[in-house]
């Protein structure tokens, strides 16, 4: 029972995650990964959030201006 997970979009999603990590979060499984709909994503471990998984979602249109 709960929120399994959060999605949030991002400018440019390696951006955060460096911001992320250096703030102490864990990303979990691979880093950026492709996504769906022509988006690059990747996920914060729930051990760093209150055991709730956050997704950052970067679409390609975003990235590109």
């Amino acid at each position: 029972e709960g929120i399994h997970h959060i999605c949030i979009r991002v400018a440019n999603i390696d951006e955060a995650l460096e911001d992320m990590q250096k703030r102490g979060a864990r990303i979990a499984g691979n880093g950026v990964q492709p996504g769906a709909h022509d988006t690059r994503v990747a996920f914060i471990h729930p051990k760093a959030t209150h055991g709730v998984l956050i997704e950052l979602v970067e679409a390609k249109e975003e990235a590109s201006s």
